[in-house]
């Protein structure tokens, strides 16, 4: 069977949060990236026969988000984060809640936290564009809120895969 094709607004639904305060729509999702972030450490100790060890070592995950302007709210966001670091503010602690569509019509559900957010593209201004500007994300901790029963993962290093 051939993979699903997920489309953005259809089957992937985003809310965010700052500082416990939900932000509203940033405008049309043109695209978001998620991308687990890691190191993979290895090591040959003298006394393992010459044998390696390895461990992959998580650091958290970020999250790009582009869409396209449709009102100030992207530049009021990028102009709150700025002047909360100028005036010595505690970060802001950023939420991201992800569903997705399956192609049976169920959801998964996952969250990321502890987060934090900064933009990195206001947008190029056009004769008859889409004005495109994008944020970033960095999240400690990815949790499963729910998700279908596609993989099993044991307290173990067995996985297994439920079909």
């Amino acid at each position: 069977m051939a993979a699903q094709k997920q489309n953005l607004g259809k089957d992937l639904t985003l809310s965010f949060s700052a500082n416990g305060q939900v932000i509203k729509e940033l405008g049309f999702y043109t695209d978001v990236m998620f991308k687990p972030l890691f190191s993979d450490k290895k090591i040959v100790p003298i006394n393992n026969g010459g044998v390696p060890v390895a461990r992959v070592i998580y650091s958290g995950h970020e999250v790009e988000l582009t869409f396209g302007r449709r009102d100030a709210t992207g530049e009021e966001l990028a102009l709150f984060i700025e002047q909360n670091y100028v005036a010595g503010a505690p970060e802001i602690d950023v939420t991201l809640t992800q569903i997705v569509q399956d192609e049976d019509g169920t959801y998964d559900t996952w969250q990321y936290v502890n987060g934090i957010i900064y933009p990195t593209d206001m947008g190029s201004f056009k004769t008859v564009e889409d004005v495109s500007q994008t944020f970033k994300f960095f999240f400690s901790r990815k949790l499963s809120i729910s998700a279908g029963s596609g993989i099993t993962v044991g307290v173990s290093t067995t996985v297994g895969i439920n079909l």
